[in-house]
């Protein structure tokens, strides 16, 4: 269901559908809901942190998009705030 209303939200955006539509939001959807606290080791996570750090993934892809940064270094970019997310998650549940 709330992927229906995400859906129609984007076509209101965009102005039209195809099967490609949406391709890649996947890789933005995983990091902010790990960069929100969710757990990679399983256990853990909240709504609340899930969408604070899905609010925080699209303030940078909007960012880089304004700096009219390129996508290579955009990916290069999201990937590092996921690796630095996953690090910081797996040292502390070690402790």
């Amino acid at each position: 269901m709330i992927i229906g209303c995400a859906s129609i939200v984007f076509l209101g955006r965009v102005g039209q559908a195809t099967s490609s539509t949406g391709t890649n939001f996947e890789f933005s959807a995983i990091t902010g809901c790990i960069v929100g606290g969710t757990s990679t080791l399983g256990g853990s996570g909240t709504i609340i942190g899930a969408i604070i750090g899905t609010i925080m993934m699209a303030s940078l892809d909007n960012g880089m998009s304004l700096l009219n940064l390129g996508t290579t270094y955009q990916y290069l970019i999201k990937g590092l705030v996921l690796l630095g997310a996953v690090a910081i998650d797996i040292s502390s549940k070690r402790k």
